[in-house]
């Protein structure tokens, strides 16, 4: 058996909230608690001079579907 996970892949522009542009520079995917997956992006932007490096949830990251890309689980049956 074998899950599949669609993902914004790292590198990918995204906003954050209403107004903040960033950039996925990582993606974390784990065993939900109420669903079979919970996926959290790590993402980075520029204030000034300052940059701010924090993780999302999957609902507080908007970006371009179209820059998914899939990751696969394989599941052993028990």
């Amino acid at each position: 058996m074998r899950e599949i996970c669609l993902v914004l892949s790292p590198g990918t522009e995204v906003t954050v909230g209403e107004k903040i542009s960033a950039i996925v520079t990582g993606v974390c995917v784990r065993e939900g608690h109420n669903d079979p997956k919970s996926v959290t992006y790590e993402v980075t932007w520029w204030d000034k001079n300052d940059r701010h490096v924090e993780w999302f949830q999957e609902s507080e990251v908007h970006g371009d579907v179209s820059k998914t890309v899939s990751i696969g689980f394989r599941k052993n049956a028990q």
